[in-house]
């Protein structure tokens, strides 16, 4: 009965036998009530651009309720993340991105909670993650090395705190080993894209009516 009713308003849209997705109005009106909403304005062409030319997914997140929320996802259908979906942030390169802005407090507070080993590579020990923490904050990016999903990396860099919320960018790479890519050079274009959006937001640069302001739904599991 909703789902008819939901259908009917145009909020979501059906996928399959029994599921439905946020319809691209649904996703227009959440954005126009989000205080990031100009952030996801401004990343999103300059994010899409850049998962074009990395054969990658770009993201921008941020930190809510110890999870990341996705706010902006461009790129590869093949990787399960959606925007406005969250994630757990320990075991996520942009998770790990936006720990490492946390105060020492609330990282402690943070490191409390239970982590659960998904993958082989998952860091589940609070003092290895804290370890962790604090190599993003020296090297100015994090990396993700299957910790959510065998096979999934990701590079994800810090955009610190707009509006009051910590925020992080990500590229993610289907299929490959970390052993075999530039991360050096990965992470160099990731850090340049961070530095275009937080440029972008502190210049008040007006969102051009060309720039897309459109989703993309991926099929995921």
């Amino acid at each position: 009965r909703y789902a008819k009713l939901l259908l009917e308003r145009g909020l979501i849209v059906r996928i399959a036998r029994g599921r439905y997705a946020g319809s691209q109005h649904l996703r227009r009106l959440l954005d126009g009530i989000n205080p990031l909403s100009r952030l996801i304005a401004v990343a999103r062409p300059i994010l899409a651009a850049a998962a074009s030319r990395e054969n990658a997914t770009a993201h921008l997140g941020t930190y809510e309720n110890e999870m990341v929320t996705y706010l902006v996802r461009e790129g590869l259908p093949s990787i399960f993340t959606r925007e406005h979906a969250q994630l757990e942030a320990y075991c996520t390169g942009i998770g790990k991105a936006l720990l490492s802005q946390l105060s020492l407090r609330d990282l402690d507070a943070y490191l409390r909670l239970p982590m659960v080993k998904l993958t082989p590579t998952t860091i589940v020990d609070p003092e290895l993650m804290r370890s962790e923490v604090e190599a993003i904050r020296q090297r100015g990016y994090a990396i993700d090395d299957g910790e959510m999903q065998a096979g999934l990396v990701c590079i994800a860099a810090p955009l610190g705190v707009i509006e009051g919320q910590n925020c992080a960018v990500s590229f993610s790479y289907p299929g490959q080993k970390l052993e075999r890519m530039d991360i050096e050079r990965i992470s160099a274009r990731l850090l340049k894209c961070a530095d275009q959006i937080a440029s972008r937001m502190a210049a008040k640069t007006p969102v051009s009516p060309a720039e897309p302001h459109h989703r993309h739904i991926a099929a995921g599991p």
